[in-house]
């Protein structure tokens, strides 16, 4: 059952698509270890575009929060408000058109990280 939560987990957070999640649970039914899906998740991970967009903040207090938006729901909401996304962090606004250019890419990877690295856009 905890392999089946984990599968389900990895699906939630991006990091494997429904179509491979169905077939780690399909390899764990007809009697697949558990070591099969931490291959799976190696092999595939790092493959195909980023489909989210993960923003990390460490507060002054030392509390982390992280949240991942898809990047289809920011590129809809886009085309719909052109010019109403905007992104002012630390008193300093983000070149939106830059922003929007690597979210239509897809590639992952950092997009924004202030100097003390207390916010950080990545693409994952």
């Amino acid at each position: 059952m905890e392999e089946k939560l984990k599968i389900l987990e990895l699906v939630r957070d991006g990091k494997v698509n429904p179509e491979q999640g169905l077939e780690l649970l399909d390899a764990i039914e007809e009697g697949g270890t558990p070591k099969i899906v931490e291959n799976f998740v190696g092999l595939h991970a790092d493959k195909g575009p980023a489909r989210h967009l993960r923003i990390t903040s460490l507060s002054s207090k030392g509390n982390k929060t992280s949240f991942h938006i898809p990047l289809g729901v920011i590129r809809f909401a886009y085309s719909l408000f052109p010019n109403s996304l905007h992104f002012t962090i630390n008193n300093r606004q983000l070149d939106v058109e830059e922003l929007m250019e690597r979210i239509y890419k897809a590639e992952k990877g950092v997009i924004y990280q202030d100097d003390s690295e207390n916010v950080v856009f990545e693409l994952v």
